[in-house]
């Protein structure tokens, strides 16, 4: 296990690679909070098609990652799941910070649900 870590710590230590693996990991997460959201309501992907007024397949392709899921989409998601999504952003380490010569303007971001009903912690 160990030297799997050390392989992945490895891959990820040049800045474009790590760029894109950011991405993906952030567009997993989306995916995962929209099914365990699903899972907790005992909802099908049939039933969030119909409250979100698009096709079954469609949501299966959200959530399988085939196709993009975009910021209006998760949030039309989550609504229909009862929820609003939250974006903030957290520091990356400074050697995290170029990618291709070029500093980023902006950190990685993390969704994380809040009910409907919940009060706004602002």
């Amino acid at each position: 296990m160990a030297q799997l870590k050390d392989h992945f710590q490895n891959f990820i230590s040049d800045p474009e690679r790590r760029r894109i693996y950011e991405r993906e990991a952030l567009a997993f997460e989306a995916s995962e909070l929209i099914s365990r959201l699903m899972e907790e309501q005992q909802l099908s992907k049939t039933d969030l098609a119909r409250l979100v007024g698009t096709s079954k397949s469609h949501v299966t392709q959200l959530l399988s990652g085939s196709r993009n899921m975009t910021v209006h989409t998760l949030a039309d998601l989550a609504f229909a799941l009862g929820h609003k999504v939250e974006i903030r952003s957290l520091p990356r380490p400074r050697k995290d910070r170029v990618v291709s010569g070029k500093a980023l303007r902006t950190a990685p971001a993390t969704a994380t649900p809040r009910t409907a009903h919940s009060p706004d912690p602002r």
